[in-house]
């Protein structure tokens, strides 16, 4: 039981940093890049990959373990980019 747990807590780790840094990049390259669009792809971009590097080194090398990392990681970080415009 406590193998679940500790699975469960690095998979949403892995998921709420590699959001956080593709939010991070995503707000940085604001002074590089003009086109909003290009922005918030690049973003997500960065945040899917991170996630996968992450869930490679942090996990084992199981295939649906990326694409869940992946597919939850963009679902937030667009979520994240909805409120955050909202805000503004």
């Amino acid at each position: 039981m406590l193998i679940y747990f500790t699975l469960v807590a690095v998979f949403v780790f892995i998921i709420v940093i590699s959001t956080v840094i593709g939010y991070l990049f995503h707000e940085f390259s604001g002074k590089l890049v003009t086109s909003g669009r290009i922005r918030c792809i690049a973003g997500m971009v960065v945040s899917v990959l991170v996630s996968i590097i992450m869930t490679k080194l942090l996990l084992f090398g199981i295939w649906y373990y990326y694409a869940a990392a992946a597919v939850v990681t963009a679902v937030l970080y667009i979520v994240l980019l909805k409120y955050s415009q909202s805000r503004h």
